[in-house]
Parts: structure tokens; C-alpha cells; sequence
């Protein structure tokens, strides 16, 4: 948001400031936005979010003591800002957020907005994406899972003047909303990594998911560039209906980019050993990343595919995948009290489980004993008992299972009758819970955590390491 005045910022955002500010006031630069008091930098607007847990608007002022040159608020009966000069009211703030982030965006001369979307690996393949441009181009990604009506704006306005590319993740609950964030990125190039059973609860069916994810391909210019991974016979139609010719990527004939051969190789990254892949693809070009799971190949395939449309030489994507830093709590190896724990609790759904299943199976250590622990799975809908019972006989087909620690009430029900003395089940994904599965765990144990994001099964983390802090006194 580099140079947008306050006089501008009024106009864009239609908002009308609480108090006069002083003509000298209104010429003073913002140079970006935020939405936590705690994080602002000086120059930057704030904007005064009203959620669940707090209320944006009571933290204005400490905003500003931070540095903050505005605050972006909606009005609330009996609140009085202490300087109103610096309050602009607005009716809806995240809109007015999205103002911004539009605005921002079309003065982004020479910025490749690259938006990533899909059912599963959106924040690994924006990971990957943007260690393998970083080694030659200026730029940045999405933080996190920056994917929502927040987290995009928030990503663009992040955008610097000079920066060659803007990696951003955009995702949806339900229908209609990556064309509205895609509307606020641009994006030059749209990447879709995979159509699967997510927020059914919202879509209805699967085939709307690929519509949905397909309306990013449709976002683009007619010069843009359309990027999918094969494998979705539904997300083929729906960027065949419009009538724009993807590059493909994948293991098959017809793949643009195909993957001729996946390894399973240990690489060093973040200064420890890990798990990780090597990609082959079919015109020799050989990959290693940092990522577990021969599924995710397609992952590493789908950022290299991009960052050459970026111009990047192959040698000099093979140096910045090899040193790409997985997401926290995607499938991320940690070793607590000497339990290896793949911590992959950010969130699930049915497909992102069976790749999770899949990939422990292959890098759980010979000899350790292998548990799991899974929570629920929100937003399926009407797909709910069938998604999970589903997932459950997945996990209990592992080889060499010693258990099964199944978390929430859907799984509660997906566990009834299996008749399997490794499964145990626990009705509510509390912290007693939590502690208790962690003491169960000893050193040697290898265990997947996964759930939806609401379940918070990373508690089991922390509890093994708060008992290991205990024990070394």
C-alpha cells in the first residue's frame, strides 16, 4: 500500500473519518495494513476487525501508540474514539480491507501474482513455489495459510513496488468466493493442485468443489497462464467448459510436465535430517525437496512448472526447493522426548488423510511402533459417517499399526463395531484428552497427528513436550 495518503485511503474505502484530521494529517503516506495491534509497524493502517474472541475496535488506541498512522473501524453505539482524526469509520471493515488490497494491487507494475488453490497442498506447493523463485527473483508468499477474505488482501498489500513476483494462496468454504479474491490478486498465473472432499458442508458435492476451484483458471487475463494437476476428471471439465488450455502436470502421457520417477531420500534442511523426495521428471531434470510422501511429487512438479513460466533456470529451482521449510503442522517431523512425531494437525479432510495415512506408512522408521492419532473431519456435511468410516479402515490397514487413537465425536461413531483392539476413541477433543494420549506415547514411538483445524490436535505436541520439560526438571 506504498503511498496511498489518508486522503486516499477515505476515498477508496468510503469511509468518513470520526473527526476532522488536519490538512497536513491527510497527506501522510500508509505504507501497509494490519490486523493485529500487536504486529503493527509504524506507517502502517489499522484495521479493527470484529471477531469471536475480541473486538478490534478496543485496541485502536494502542495501535496507534505503536505507530499505527490510521485505524479502519466500524462505528459501535457508546464507543468514542480518543482521536478521532486518526479513525476512519467504515460500514464493513474486511471489505474495506479488500478496498485496499484491490487498490494496492492495480498499481503493482511488473508484480507476476501466482495464486495457488485447491482441495489439499495449497500451502506446500506456495512453500515450494516460493523457494524455488526466491533463489533468483525478488518477491513473496502468502504467510501461513493467508487463504481467506483476510489472509489474501492482507497478502497483496504485502506487495512491494520492485518485487518480480507475489506467490498467493486463495482458498473457499463455499461457492463464489475465489472469484471474489481472485478478483482483489489478478493473478498472472493460477495454479490448482487437487479437487477433493473439502467443505462439502458448504459446496454440496464434489463436483461443485471443481467448478469452484476451476473459477481461478477463469479469473485469469487472456494471456494468463492455467497450471493443474492430472488426476481430476471434474476439474478437466470444468476448465475444458472454459475454454482455456491448461498445462498439465502429472504422471501420464498427456502430462505438459510429467513425472517420470518419485524417490523416497532424507535431506537436511532446518538443521536436522528429514524426510523428503526426489522428482524426476520425465526430461531428466532431477528435484529434491523437502517434503514426505510420494504424493506430493505432484507438489513439487506443480512449483517447478511455474517457476519456469517464471523465467527460472532448472539448476537454480533444484537449489531453493532443496532448502524450501515445510509449513508448520503440514506433515512436519518432530522429535519430542524421543517420540518422532509427524505433526500434520493444521487441518484434514478425507483425501489430505489418505495422503497422510500413505506417507507415514512410508517414513515411520523400521522397528518403531507405529501410532495414530486422528481427529475429526469438519464441514463434510451429509459425507460425514461415510467419510470417516472410510478413513478409520484406511488407518487400521497400515502396516505394522500398534494403535489407533481416534478423536471427536464423528469418529467416536466410525469406531463402533470395527471390532480392532488397536482403536480407542474419545468422545471430546479435550485438553485432559490431549495430556492423557501424550503419556501414553515412549520414546522409540513413531505417531501421526492429524485432524481438521477446530479439533486442535497439536495439543498432543505441546502436552508430550510440557511433560518433557517436566521430567528434565
Amino acid at each position: 500500500m506504498t503511498g496511498l495518503t489518508l486522503a486516499e485511503l477515505a476515498r477508496v474505502t468510503g469511509g468518513a473519518w470520526a473527526g476532522a484530521p488536519a490538512p497536513d494529517l491527510l497527506g501522510t503516506p500508509a505504507v501497509g495494513a494490519a490486523i493485529d495491534s500487536r504486529a503493527v509497524s509504524p506507517g502502517e493502517v489499522f484495521v479493527a476487525l470484529t471477531g469471536e474472541r475480541a473486538d478490534g475496535r478496543d485496541f485502536v488506541d494502542a495501535a496507534l501508540d505503536a505507530g499505527a498512522v490510521a485505524a479502519i473501524a466500524e462505528p459501535r453505539p457508546g464507543w468514542f474514539p480518543a482521536r478521532p482524526e486518526r479513525v476512519l469509520l467504515v460500514e464493513d471493515a474486511r471489505r474495506a480491507l479488500g478496498a485496499l488490497a484491490a487498490h494496492h494491487r492495480a498499481a503493482l507494475d511488473g508484480v507476476a501474482v501466482i495464486a495457488v488453490t485447491g482441495s489439499v497442498g495449497k500451502t506446500t506447493t506456495c512453500r515450494l513455489l516460493d523457494a524455488a523463485l526466491a533463489v533468483s527473483l525478488p518477491g513473496r508468499a502468502s504467510p501461513r495459510s493467508f487463504n481467506n477474505d483476510l489472509g489474501v488482501p492482507l497478502t497483496v498489500l504485502s506487495a512491494r513496488p520492485g518485487d518480480a513476483y507475489l506467490v498467493c494462496e486463495i482458498g473457499a468454504s463455499g461457492p463464489g468466493e475465489i472469484a471474489r479474491l481472485a478478483g482483489i490478486a489478478r493473478p498472472e498465473v493460477a495454479i490448482v493442485t487437487a479437487v477433493g472432499r473439502a467443505h462439502l458442508e458448504g459446496f454440496g458435492s464434489v463436483e461443485a468443489v471443481a467448478r469452484e476451484k476451476a473459477s481461478l483458471v477463469g479469473a485469469l487475463a487472456p494471456d494468463g497462464s492455467a497450471i493443474i494437476a492430472e488426476g481430476s476428471p471434474l476439474l478437466d471439465d470444468a476448465v475444458a467448459a472454459l475454454g482455456v488450455r491448461a498445462h498439465r502436470v502429472g504422471r501420464s502421457d498427456r502430462a505438459d510436465t510429467r513425472i517420470a520417477g518419485v524417490e523416497v531420500v532424507t535431506i537436511r534442511y532446518a538443521g536436522r535430517d528429514g524426510p523428503g523426495l526426489r522428482v524426476t521428471l520425465a526430461d531428466g531434470a532431477v528435484f529434491d525437496a523437502p517434503v514426505a510422501g510420494e504424493r506430493l511429487a505432484t507438489n513439487v512438479a506443480l512449483a517447478v512448472a511455474a517457476a519456469r513460466r517464471m523465467g527460472v533456470r532448472d539448476e537454480a529451482i533444484a537449489r531453493g526447493l532443496a532448502r524450501a521449510e515445510p509449513a508448520p503442522m503440514r506433515f512436519e517431523p518432530v522429535t519430542v522426548a524421543g517420540v518422532l512425531v509427524v505433526n500434520d494437525a493444521y487441518n484434514a479432510n478425507p483425501d489430505s488423510m489418505a495422503a497422510s495415512l500413505e506417507a507415514f506408512a512410508q517414513v515411520a522408521p523400521a522397528g518403531a511402533r507405529r501410532v495414530v492419532i486422528l481427529g475429526d473431519m469438519l464441514e463434510l456435511g451429509a459425507e460425514e459417517r461415510a467419510a470417516h468410516d472410510e478413513v478409520v479402515r484406511r488407518a487400521l490397514r497400515i502396516p505394522d499399526l500398534a494403535r489407533l487413537a481416534l478423536v471427536g465425536p464423528a469418529m467416536v461413531a466410525a469406531a463402533e463395531g470395527i471390532g480392532d483392539d488397536r482403536a480407542e476413541a474419545y468422545a471430546e477433543p479435550t485438553d485432559g484428552v490431549m495430556r492423557r494420549l501424550a503419556a501414553s506415547l515412549a520414546p522409540g514411538d513413531a505417531v501421526l497427528v492429524k485432524g481438521s483445524r477446530g479439533v486442535r490436535l497439536e495439543r498432543v505436541v505441546d502436552a508430550l513436550a510440557a511433560r518433557a520439560r517436566a521430567v528434565a526438571g
